[in-house]
C-alpha cells in the first residue's frame, strides 16, 4: 500500500532459463518479444496490409495444425488475460479488437483485459513490468497471458506469458 502503481512493479522477480535449462515447476515463462516495425498507423500504405498487430500474434503464438506430428508443440491455448498499453490513442481499438476476435473470438477484451493508459495513466519506462504484473496477477497456475504494445505509431511488440506447468 502507498505506491503507485508504476511503483509496485518492484515486486516482480524475474529468473533468466539458460537454453538447455529445464522450466520450472510454477510460474510462468516469457519467450523474446515479437516486434514489428511498419509504416505509420493511419497511413494508406498499412491499410492494405494485414494488421501489425495480427501479424504479431500469429508469429508470437503459432496454430498449429492438430494433426501435425512433426510439430515442437501444439497450439498454446488461447490467453485468459490480455495487457495492453494503449487503446487510447486513434486507430488502436480498431486495430485490437479486429486482430484479437479474428483470432480468439471468446476472449473478452473488457473482462479479460486492462489497458494501462485507462487503468492508471502512462507508468513511463516502468510499463513492461506493470504490464506483466497485471497480466499475471489474475492468472491461475495453468493460465496464460498476452501483453500488447500499440503506442507507438510505427511500431508494435507482443510478448506472451506461458504456463511453465502444463
Amino acid at each position: 500500500s502507498g505506491l503507485f502503481p508504476g511503483e509496485a512493479v518492484a515486486a516482480l522477480l524475474f529468473e533468466r532459463l539458460a537454453p538447455d535449462s529445464p522450466a520450472p515447476l510454477q510460474g510462468w515463462q516469457v519467450p523474446l518479444a515479437a516486434t514489428l516495425t511498419h509504416p505509420a498507423r493511419g497511413s494508406r500504405e498499412l491499410r492494405r496490409s494485414p494488421a501489425p498487430l495480427m501479424q504479431l500474434i500469429e508469429r508470437q503464438w503459432p496454430v498449429q495444425a492438430e494433426n501435425d506430428e512433426h510439430a515442437s508443440t501444439r497450439e498454446p491455448f488461447e490467453p485468459m488475460r490480455l495487457v495492453m498499453d494503449s487503446l487510447g490513442l486513434p486507430g488502436r481499438a480498431v486495430e485490437a479488437g479486429t486482430s484479437l476476435m479474428n483470432r480468439w473470438p471468446g476472449l473478452d477484451m473488457i473482462e479479460d483485459g486492462t489497458t494501462l493508459d485507462s487503468f492508471c495513466g502512462w507508468p513511463g519506462d516502468a510499463w513492461l513490468a506493470l504490464a506483466l504484473v497485471l497480466a499475471i496477477a489474475e492468472l491461475e497456475d495453468n493460465d496464460s497471458a498476452l501483453v500488447v504494445s500499440l503506442r507507438d505509431d510505427t511500431q508494435t511488440q507482443v510478448l506472451a506469458l506461458m504456463p511453465c506447468a502444463g
